[in-house]
């Protein structure tokens, strides 16, 4: 079957999905390439398996950042600084098309201050961290390119290229090699850090060289920012590192709904698509996730627009059902799991989830939950995670394991499947 024979047999909904995904059909097995972040992570688990029972076929679903061939971007690499590493920076995750409000204000002002090449008094080292999809990457790269525009060399990287990279020159016996090139850049930008550490205790390598990495960075006039999906002491590092990653901190949280309209008045902008005002109060109102969630209702619209769909309180209605749908059986950390339901339940927001005070009912639900729905989770990392004591996450969930909060919440992940 080809892609279009494909597409013919599945619903009017997921074709319209994959109609700009690449079909590398082979013999035995079908890759799905998308430029979309969104459709790589909330439509491939789903469409992926509708059409290995369709076909037969193995399918796989990858995402590639696709690189805009426009002078801004290309001469900017030729005539300015370097970036270095297996990554490229994206052009569409530049400053101008980030939208700042109350939930990551602090995180941007914490970037702008680490660029103040001028001063001595900041700390050099920046950890943004906060839930899936709220614009850590986003930020990452506006940094990258405020500094290579200020002819500076950068070293891009994630978890599963850093693994890479770090296991590739240790074969060859060339280390100093790449500790070389760190100290030929003056910034180091590292996404999805939470995936090195899940790896950390099996490769030690890694790990320490992380620590070489941080040590490099730290160095007088060069600065590294790192972005984690949890607070970087419940990362599962050393604490020499942990507590490196912790110095300066700072969380991104939910987008309140002001800063929802303004995504959604921008991302619709930018495809020249007028969409009524109530309908971008309502997506608003009820996709308040995140930012990815945002962008793939956006997404879903102007799919339907393209097709002359007329877009009426219907359609919107859809599209937030599936949405909804869409993030529910999106697999996640089960801590980070935990804090969602709690955040959406109990109606908090997260930074309030995590203050530390006598009597936080969010807090304590989340602590309880993760306790008693996961025993095979380690009472160090539900501790770390939380900011607690070992004693405190047993005295909780014993205390709490049958209060109503505590139900409630373990009965909705129990339902959605663990």
């Amino acid at each position: 079957m080809n892609k279009k024979e494909i597409l013919s047999n599945l619903d009017t909904r997921d074709a319209n999905f994959l109609k700009d995904v690449d079909f590398d059909i082979k013999e035995d097995s079908i890759t799905l390439t998308t430029y979309d972040s969104f459709v790589k992570d909330y439509i491939f688990p789903n469409i992926t398996q509708k059409i290995k029972e369709l076909t037969g076929k193995q399918v796989f679903g990858k995402l590639e950042i696709r690189l805009e061939e426009n002078q801004d971007s290309i001469s900017l690499f030729n005539r300015f600084g370097i970036v270095l590493g297996n990554m490229d920076l994206d052009p569409s995750l530049t400053k101008e098309r980030l939208v700042i409000g109350d939930f990551n204000k602090r995180a941007v002002t914490a970037k702008d201050n680490l660029l103040d090449w001028q001063s001595d008094r900041i700390k050099n080292i920046l950890t943004i961290w906060g839930g899936t999809g709220l614009g850590k990457t986003h930020i990452l790269h506006t940094a990258g390119w405020d500094v290579v525009r200020q002819k500076k060399n950068i070293y891009l990287a994630d978890s599963n290229r850093f693994i890479d990279e770090v296991l590739k020159y240790s074969k060859e016996k060339k280390l100093d090699s790449m500790h070389s090139v760190w100290n030929d850049c003056t910034m180091i930008l590292f996404d999805d850090l939470q995936g090195l550490s899940e790896k950390a205790k099996k490769i030690p390598l890694v790990e320490s060289e992380l620590f070489n990495a941080i040590q490099i960075f730290t160095q007088p006039k060069k600065r590294c920012i790192f972005a984690c999906d949890r607070n970087p002491l419940a990362l599962q590092f050393d604490d020499r590192i942990n507590y490196r990653l912790a110095e300066n901190a700072v969380e991104i949280t939910r987008p309140d709904k002001d800063a929802r309209i303004e995504i959604l008045k921008k991302l619709f902008g930018e495809r020249s698509r007028e969409i009524k005002k109530e309908f971008i109060d309502l997506l608003a109102e009820k996709l308040n996730q995140n930012v990815r969630q945002l962008m793939g209702a956006v997404n879903s619209i102007n799919i339907q627009m393209e097709l002359g769909s007329p877009i009426d309180e219907q359609t919107i209605t859809v599209v937030i059902a599936s949405l909804a749908v869409s993030l529910r059986a999106h697999k996640t950390d089960p801590l980070e799991r935990i804090v969602n339901h709690v955040i959406m339940n109990m109606g908090v927001e997260r930074n309030e989830l995590f203050e530390k005070r006598s009597r936080n009912p969010a807090r304590i639900t989340a602590i309880a939950v993760a306790r008693l729905l996961y025993p095979k989770i380690e009472v160090d990392t539900i501790a770390k995670f939380f900011n607690t004591s070992r004693k405190s996450v047993y005295e909780i969930a014993e205390r709490e394991a049958k209060t109503d909060s505590v139900v409630s919440i373990m009965s909705l992940i129990m339902a959605e499947g663990r």
